[in-house]
């Protein structure tokens, strides 16, 4: 499950500073350039143990990485279970490293002008877009690229994303 949904992007190294910041050790999933716009993430413990915590300061000195957490019991534990990797979910994972805001669509009615064409599921994640899988009323799916030619907007509040453009991807 945890493979499926998140990705590890390092681990929290044993030193802490004199602020109790952790030493970040990261891997090569690590979007290093844009990483200070994660504000919130998963530490996996061992016997997967899973904090989800909102991250205070992210720096780094003399060629290490900190971090620090909002949130309480972090040290406790990983005083504990000596070992715990940092993960983010798929989706703020690409949205980080594609320097773009990936809105979270999923469980959104699909329409294109008054055709309903279904219930957004899930997406597909590529290196350079994410592929939006719909299922309609009769299970049968329908993934549209996620860019401008297809996908007009979203309505947050209605929870509906508007298409264009999708007459050649239906009839497949």
């Amino acid at each position: 499950m945890i493979k499926k949904e998140f990705i590890i992007i390092g681990r929290l190294g044993n030193l802490t500073n004199d602020d109790e910041d952790f030493q970040f050790l990261p891997n090569e999933n690590f979007p290093s350039a844009a990483f200070t716009k994660v504000e919130k993430l998963y530490l996996i413990f061992t016997e997967h143990r899973v904090f989800f915590v909102e991250v205070k300061k992210f720096s780094k000195q003399n060629s290490k990485y900190w971090i620090s957490f909002q949130d309480d019991g972090v040290k406790e534990e990983f005083d504990v279970r000596k070992s715990a990797k940092l993960a983010i979910p798929k989706n703020s994972y690409h949205a980080v490293e594609q320097g773009d805001e990936f809105v979270d669509i999923t469980n959104f009615k699909a329409y294109e002008d008054d055709l309903f064409l279904g219930n957004i599921i899930d997406f597909i994640y590529t290196p350079g877009h994410r592929i939006i899988v719909i299922v309609d009323d009769n299970d049968k799916e329908l993934l549209i690229p996620e860019v401008d030619y297809y996908l007009l907007e979203s309505d947050q509040d209605k929870k509906v994303a508007y298409f264009q453009n999708t007459k050649s991807l239906r009839e497949l």
